[in-house]
């Protein structure tokens, strides 16, 4: 038998190398899904002549709930309740958000689409900095 000096340090190793590949395994989907739904919705806006982004995100949001709603039968996750005073701000706001991608994505290219829903982030934080002084900590920065 071969003695292993640290055991325990093995175990960590591997919970750690299978958490990653989880991670990585959830980035993947996460990209190639939305990716997917882009180039779909492009498709979809210009070869079909389908004109209707709002429908389209209607159609999206719809999905999406129905989606959860299954895995939520399926105990993937439970719901929780919140005040809608709490959260109308930031579902309008997420609303609004996806509302004007699809625009932006219905008489652009996809390139500029891209680029234009990149600099979202940064243009929230230096907004968030002019109008509101909350400044984003160093540690975040990197």
């Amino acid at each position: 038998i071969e003695h292993q000096p640290y055991p325990k340090m093995q175990k960590f190793k591997e919970t750690i190398a299978a958490a990653d590949l989880k991670i990585a395994s959830f980035m993947a989907l996460n990209f190639f899904s939305s990716t997917g739904i882009v180039v779909t919705n492009k498709i979809v806006m210009d070869r079909l002549g389908f004109k209707f982004a709002t429908t389209l995100t209607f159609i999206h949001f719809t999905m999406t709930f129905l989606c959860l709603w299954v895995c939520s039968v399926f105990k993937v996750f439970q719901i929780k309740k919140l005040p809608i005073a709490t959260v109308s701000k930031l579902a309008a706001g997420s609303m609004g958000f996806v509302v004007l991608t699809n625009l932006s994505l219905q008489y652009n290219s996809i390139g500029f689409y891209q680029i234009m829903k990149v600099m979202t982030t940064p243009t929230v934080v230096i907004l968030e900095s002019l109008l509101y002084k909350k400044y984003v900590e160093p540690l975040v920065k990197l």
